[in-house]
Parts: structure tokens; sequence; C-alpha cells
């Protein structure tokens, strides 16, 4: 007798489910947080969700346009994901949005702002940027997760 190995599968929050030749392998997400207690929840979030792979943290948008750029003139390894928070000091999330776009091989990166801004100006000015793929209230949560997940998935068919 021969027994077959079911396909693994991860099941959202909203109940749906993916076998994982269906699941999109996030390798490498980049947050772009200046608030300590929100750049944990958000590594750990990552960490936790079997989509994710590993994450790497920057306290502003200058230094992720900075390693950004290098990885780019390096041809090393881009991101699949960023979480972008809005208001941080030296370079803010709308001007980091202004200067990646101008990058083409960057400009594509999904990104999901993360913000504690629900004003209705936020939310309309990044629907502006086609990189922008949701705009998500802080905080980060395991269903927010699953959400980032079922939306690149669906973009991906």
């Amino acid at each position: 007798m021969q027994f077959k190995l079911a396909e693994p599968m991860l099941f959202l929050s909203d109940g749906s489910k993916f076998l994982s030749h269906q699941m999109k392998n996030i390798e490498l997400v980049y947050i772009i947080e200046d608030d300590p207690i929100s750049v944990i929840l958000a590594k750990k979030r990552v960490e936790l969700h079997p989509a994710f792979g590993t994450s790497l943290t920057f306290a502003n948008g200058q230094e992720a346009l900075n390693h950004l750029q290098s990885v780019i003139q390096d041809h090393g390894k881009l991101p699949n994901l960023i979480l972008l928070d809005l208001n941080m000091p030296v370079m803010d999330g709308w001007r980091f949005l202004d200067s990646v776009t101008a990058i083409p091989l960057s400009a594509h990166i999904p990104t999901f702002i993360l913000s504690s801004s629900i004003h209705p100006n936020d939310i309309d000015r990044s629907k502006s940027f086609e990189m922008v793929k949701g705009f998500i209230s802080k905080p980060l949560t395991q269903v927010v997760m699953d959400d980032i997940v079922n939306q690149l998935n669906k973009s991906e068919n």
C-alpha cells in the first residue's frame, strides 16, 4: 500500500485556504517604521506567518531608500513586500514613495501603507501610487497578514 502525502495548506483568517504551490512566497519584507513597538510587532507577525520569510527594518524612508539603491546597484535581492509607515523623521513615507517610484526596478514592489493615520486624504493619496496595494491602520494583526497574502496571491492570478 502506498500513501500519498497531503500537500501543506495555509488556512487564512477568512476561512479560505491556499495549497503551498498556490501560496506566494514572500521571502523578504522591508519594514519601514520609526516606532520601536510597531517594528517589534511587525517583525513578529512576519516571523510567525508561514507565507513570509525574513524582514529588514529601517527607521525612516531615507535609510530604506539608500539600502534599496545599494541592493539594485549590487544586483542583490529586492524585497517582495514593503510595509511603510507614513509619519517618520528624516524622510517620511510620502517622500519615500515619490523617490522609489522614480527607480524602475523598485517601482513595482508591492507596498502596503501601515499607519496610525486613517485620514481620508492619506488613503486617497496612497491610491495615486501604483505600487501601493493597500492602506492598513495600525496595529498589524494576523488577519491583516492573511489579507496581504490573499491580495498578493490574487494579483498574481
